[in-house]
C-alpha cells in the first residue's frame, strides 16, 4: 500500500502530498517491523506526510506491538486509533483543517495519570466518570499500554492560537514521559518538546499551558 501510494504521488504535483494508511498493523505482504519503518522514513524524507489510522479494536494481546509498528510509520504527531466510524469523520475534519492553514499543537502523556484541558468553557476529561474527547478546540484519544490495562496513554490534538490549562492528577504510582510538539509552516511538527521520567503518585498534580511559546514549563507538586 504505501508503495503503490507512493509511486503515484511521484507523479503529482500537489503543493502537499499525503498518504492516509489505514490498517490493523499486522502486515501480511512485503517489509515487516524495523525494515518497513525505515521505508516510510525515505517516503517521507521525500517530502511526503504519512497519517496513520490505526484499527487495533480486536487486536488482543498483540495491540501494542501493532500500535508502536503504526506510529513508527507515521509523520510525527500523525497517527491515530480508530474505534467507531464517527472516529473516522473527526479525522478526515482535522486533516481538511491542516490542508486550509490550521495548526494543531501534540501533547502526548504517558503515565498513571488523568488529564483535563481547559478552554473558553470547555473541557476535555479523560476520567471515567468525566470522560469528553471532543471540542470544538481539540480532541483527546487514548494508546493502550502493553503492561498495563489502566495505563493509558493519553493524545492530545489542540487547535494553534489559544492558550490551554492542562492539568494533570496522578492516579497510581509510576514515572511520567510528556511530549509536546508544535506544528511549522508546512504542518510538520518540526518543534518537539520532551520531559522524561518524572515521578508520579496519587497526591501528584501538574500545571502547564500548552501555547505557542518559546519555552514550555511543567509545574509539578508531589504533595
Amino acid at each position: 500500500g504505501l508503495s503503490m501510494a507512493r509511486d503515484m504521488l511521484q507523479n503529482s504535483n500537489a503543493k502537499k502530498k499525503i498518504i492516509v494508511l489505514m490498517s490493523d498493523g499486522e502486515p501480511n505482504d512485503g517489509k515487516v517491523g524495523d525494515e518497513l519503518i525505515s521505508y516510510a522514513d525515505e517516503i517521507k524524507e521525500d517530502g511526503i506526510y504519512i497519517y496513520t489510522l490505526g484499527f487495533f479494536e480486536n487486536m488482543g494481546g498483540y495491540r501494542s506491538s501493532a500500535q508502536a509498528l503504526m506510529e513508527g510509520i507515521a509523520s510525527s504527531g500523525c497517527h491515530y486509533e480508530v474505534a467507531d466510524a464517527n472516529d473516522l469523520v473527526f479525522f478526515f475534519g482535522d486533516i481538511a483543517d491542516q490542508l486550509n492553514g490550521q495548526k494543531y499543537i501534540y501533547v502526548r502523556i504517558a503515565c498513571p495519570v488523568d488529564v483535563t484541558v481547559s478552554h473558553d468553557g470547555e473541557m476535555l476529561n479523560s476520567s471515567e466518570e468525566n470522560l469528553c474527547v471532543r471540542t470544538d478546540f481539540g480532541t483527546l484519544t487514548f494508546e493502550e499500554n502493553e503492561d498495563r490495562s489502566d495505563d493509558r496513554t493519553k493524545i492530545l490534538r489542540l487547535k494553534e492560537g489559544a492558550s490551554y490549562d492542562i492539568r494533570i492528577q496522578g492516579t497510581d504510582s509510576g514515572e511520567m514521559d510528556y511530549t509536546i510538539g508544535f506544528m511549522d509552516e508546512n504542518g510538520e511538527y518540526s518543534d518537539i518538546r520532551e520531559f522524561y521520567n518524572i515521578v508520579i503518585t496519587q497526591d501528584t498534580v501538574i500545571d502547564t499551558v500548552a501555547k505557542n511559546a518559546r519555552s514550555t514549563e511543567l509545574k509539578v507538586d508531589q504533595n
